[in-house]
């Protein structure tokens, strides 16, 4: 990941979807909610995260978290 340390700001985008899945939200559907990153360096998609808040079928309460990197994979 040492070419994250040369890359400057200005070309690389985040998009945060805080809610993905408000409808659902609404309704109660909690299992269906996540929180979506994702980072792309000149327009190349890098690396994405998806966060379930209400993931249930773990004992921390914290939910679960998937992550990716083109080069590295899920």
């Amino acid at each position: 990941m040492d070419e994250f340390k040369t890359i400057s700001n200005d070309r690389a985008s985040i998009w945060i979807d805080p809610l993905d899945g408000t409808s659902e939200f609404v309704q109660g559907h909690l299992s269906s909610v996540t929180v979506l990153i994702g980072l792309t360096i000149d327009g190349i998609p890098k690396a994405g995260v998806v966060h379930h808040p209400f993931k249930s079928d773990t004992d921390n309460g914290e939910g679960m978290t998937l992550f990716a990197t083109q080069e590295h994979g899920a």
